[in-house]
């Protein structure tokens, strides 16, 4: 039970973590691994993240009531959603608003945005989040901690949905992220 056994089973769980992230990267970059759609609302995948990794977190919520069901792999895009506002969380102020997260629809997508009030990132960064192993944090400091794989891995699973990923910041305000993804017209149901 002592402070070294902690830090070499916390390392552990980071290295898991970076192998089963570069896997799935892998599988989604090559066309042999199929996305496994199912009919869900971006509320319902919003709404299984925050009640399981962040029931305790401050979040300013507005789900848009009409969002209709379309065909996404829930298991990825779940890991979308808790990689984007796991970043959020951990780049928030203290004293900041909370985290806001919103769902919104069009005639042809549907989106998710994730907003913190943090310090945001410069914009010689942005290019490059979604680069493998890409960090603006160099230091590698274990309170922003990860490899440089979480934004990557957003980007494949996005792009595999042949959706849109975006992301906005400015220094001293914070960082907006947006997913579009496309609707498909066979289904009408909304949740």
């Amino acid at each position: 039970d002592s402070p070294t056994q902690a830090n070499i089973a916390r390392d552990l769980r980071e290295m898991e973590s970076m192998i089963s992230e570069l896997l799935e990267a892998e599988r989604l970059k090559g066309q042999h691994q199929q996305l496994q759609k199912v009919d869900v609302s971006l509320n319902e995948i919003v709404m299984s993240v925050v009640d399981e990794y962040f029931p305790e977190a401050e979040l300013d919520l507005q789900l848009n009531e009409g969002m209709p069901l379309q065909a996404l792999d829930p298991v990825r895009m779940r890991l979308v959603t808790r990689n984007i506002l796991d970043n959020a969380l951990k780049h928030q102020n203290v004293d900041s608003k909370p985290v806001h997260i919103a769902t919104a629809t069009t005639v042809d997508s549907s989106q998710i945005q994730i907003q913190d009030f943090g310090r945001g990132i410069a914009k010689n960064h942005i290019p490059h989040l979604t680069d493998p192993f890409y960090r603006v944090d160099a230091s590698r400091q274990r309170k922003t901690g990860g490899v440089g794989l979480g934004l990557y891995l957003v980007k494949r699973i996005i792009d595999a949905h042949l959706g849109k990923l975006n992301i906005e910041s400015e220094e001293g305000v914070g960082t907006t992220v947006t997913i579009s993804l496309p609707l498909e017209t066979n289904n009408n149901e909304q949740v």
